[in-house]
């Protein structure tokens, strides 16, 4: 079997019954903007709220001429039957509301703002049809921005014709958020992608929300699929690796890109200089691996150690932990860091992307990337 969706809109329905069956299908067709007629000897009371014709008179074949559809709603099988064979003769398409041999079945119907669905199990397990006609419900706002997308990205040209139906089937693995912020992104010609080298955390989310700017993490199994389908967008792209320095993760990133992406965060000394120009007695924490040039860069500021061992206890007026978000290092490295030292310093800092000042600025230095290229 095939679905359709049929235009019922000033075509002529009979509806033969006059039961709560027939009352349902005639309230259904009349919402189409069909022209129904009801016959029926007996025509149950609710139809007096209904406006459509209402012939009270025992069924013949006579009363089915010229519809475009009829719908078999008697209590009787075998008369539903006799309908259906009657239009079948007549060519005129039909269904029943008894199981009949009609090639016309009707389905659970799903209208919203956006979509007409229909669900059948094909009479297997109907209340399942009516669960899934409930679930697929909650699509309708995601549909709307699928559409607006679609229509300024043709409109516009903005994703080659080639490579246009790769890009609105991948352009679903975004959820409905992503999909929202990348219209107002398409409208502005514009967007920025943070690249994360290990798994998200929610430090990372409410900066990417701050930002205005789409999130991904290298590890996930859908990152390149997701990003390739971004960069077949013909806007300006700004691909900010979210590393502190570029290391080895940083390179990595980098290659994973077909396009220049922006410096790491810290490489610049004038945002260095924004940060710490207040004369403070320092300590950062960082990274064991070899990070030669953030060592030299932080120690223009303060002392800086690696956080794989306890540092020796000192006058410091701040200890910073120099890493963006709260991982495996900050909960093993940095809290028995901080466990030990407790009771010494007062001002402990947490990860850099809880710092407001610190978020300012690396989205001053995103912006000004992006608008200076």
């Amino acid at each position: 079997m095939m679905p359709w969706l049929i235009d019922f809109t000033n075509q002529r329905v009979v509806i033969v019954g006059g039961g709560k069956v027939a009352y349902r299908k005639a309230k259904a067709f009349l919402q189409e903007g069909a022209l129904v007629s009801i016959v029926a000897s007996e025509i149950k009371e609710e139809f007096s709220s209904l406006e459509c014709q209402k012939i009270y008179k025992d069924y013949d074949i006579d009363d089915i001429k010229d519809a475009f559809f009829v719908f078999a709603a008697t209590s009787s099988k075998t008369k539903n039957q006799q309908i259906v064979d009657d239009a079948l003769k007549q060519k005129i398409m039909c269904a029943s509301a008894t199981k009949t041999n009609t090639p016309f079945h009707s389905m659970a119907t799903i209208h919203t703002n956006q979509m007409t669905l229909g669900v059948s199990t094909n009479g297997q397990y109907p209340a399942l049809s009516l669960k899934l006609k409930n679930d697929l419900k909650g699509y309708d706002d995601y549909l709307e921005v699928l559409s607006l997308l679609r229509v300024e990205i043709l409109n516009h040209q903005l994703v080659e014709e080639n490579q246009r139906q790769s890009f609105f089937h991948s352009i679903m693995l975004l959820s409905l958020e992503e999909l929202k912020l990348l219209y107002t992104m398409v409208l502005q010609r514009q967007g920025i992608v943070l690249l994360f080298p290990h798994h998200i955390n929610e430090e990372a989310y409410s900066f990417a929300s701050f930002a205005k700017a789409l999130i991904f993490s290298c590890q996930e199994s859908d990152y390149q699929q997701k990003l390739e389908t971004l960069l077949m967008i013909h806007i300006k792209w700004n691909i900010q690796p979210m590393t502190i320095s570029e290391g080895i993760i940083y390179k990595r990133i980098k290659q994973t890109v077909p396009i220049p992406v922006l410096s790491a965060l810290f490489k610049e000394q004038e945002l260095m200089n924004k940060l710490y120009q207040q004369p403070e007695k320092r300590l950062f924490l960082i990274h064991p691996s070899p990070h030669q040039h953030l060592y030299h860069l932080l120690n223009q500021y303060g002392d800086v150690t690696y956080f794989d061992h306890i540092p020796q206890i000192k006058d410091y007026d701040r200890i910073i932990p120099f890493i963006l978000q709260k991982g495996y290092h900050y909960h093993q490295d940095i809290q028995k860091i901080k466990e030990a030292l407790l009771g010494h310093y007062q001002y402990f800092d947490s990860v850099l992307l809880e710092n407001d000042e610190v978020k300012n600025i690396i989205i001053d230095k995103i912006y000004q990337s992006r608008q200076g290229e």
